[in-house]
């Protein structure tokens, strides 16, 4: 893989990204969508810029001079229990919101970064709705993932940057509505894997919230989420997808408190 500078310098928008942070007008909360290797590298030099008093990372200031190789005491990381990338579990997450409203020890701002954001469960990803639409003053977030599949209702109150080589992007996808389009759908997803179905369901609640149905596309995230992770066979995931989407049947009629363990 090419090295850092190379293939951050192949990035317009993260160019336009950096400039926004040394005028002091970036977005309180943005989405790399970036692959694995590359993202701590990437979280630090976003960090670097950002908790920088003059914006730039290299400016020599009480901040700068802070930095410990990748650690810095205004910057934050919500990991999950396992790997380092793993997703933060709900109560990590409210436990980065709660430093998050603590004063800056030498940088303008604090940082959170929310590792493997796109396997959020829903339960965590909705803790963090209300910080991402309105942080503390002197708080910014930062979410890494490796594919585009962020919750629509949190990708909404931030802003994204895709970076080259990702792993998997979401399409707007059409929900099926005529019998027909669910008999063809059905023919072709015999063969899905759960992470293929959880794509497909993130789309479509692309969809649904485009169409002012935050309710289903809520569930379809849910049901996205809870067959990945449970790694659930084809022809479950199929019966699922149909109660929830085509029957009207709540997830929590079907799974409880499922996708909260």
């Amino acid at each position: 893989m090419p090295a850092l500078a190379a293939f951050l310098e192949a990035e317009p928008h993260w160019k336009e990204l950096l400039d926004a942070v040394h005028e002091r007008r970036s977005p309180h909360a943005v989405g790399f969508v970036v692959p694995k290797a590359y993202q701590r590298d990437i979280a630090v030099a976003y960090a670097k810029s950002l908790l920088c008093r003059e914006g730039r990372g290299d400016c020599g200031c009480a901040s700068c001079r802070s930095w410990n190789g990748e650690e810095h005491p205004d910057l934050i990381f919500a990991i999950g229990q396992g790997k380092a990338d793993d997703a933060p579990g709900i109560e990590r997450c409210r436990e980065m919101a709660e430093e998050l409203f603590l004063l800056p020890t030498s940088a303008p701002v604090r940082l959170g970064v929310v590792w493997g954001a796109d396997k959020l469960s829903p339960p965590a990803a909705n803790s963090l709705l209300k910080l991402a639409e309105e942080p503390p003053a002197s708080g910014s977030l930062l979410f890494l993932m490796e594919r585009d599949a962020l919750l629509p209702t949190l990708r909404s109150r931030l802003r994204q940057l895709v970076f080259r080589f990702e792993t998997g992007s979401v399409e707007a996808l059409a929900i099926p509505r005529e019998a027909a389009e669910w008999m063809r759908w059905l023919a072709e997803s015999k063969k899905k894997t759960p992470e293929q179905f959880r794509l497909e369901l993130t789309g479509w609640a692309a969809e649904a919230l485009r169409r002012n149905h935050p309710e289903l596309a809520a569930d379809m995230e849910s049901l996205g989420i809870v067959i990945e992770k449970r790694r659930l066979g084809a022809a479950m995931a199929q019966d699922m997808v149909v109660a929830v989407v085509k029957e009207g049947v709540r997830c929590e009629e079907i799974f409880g408190d499922l996708w909260e363990a």
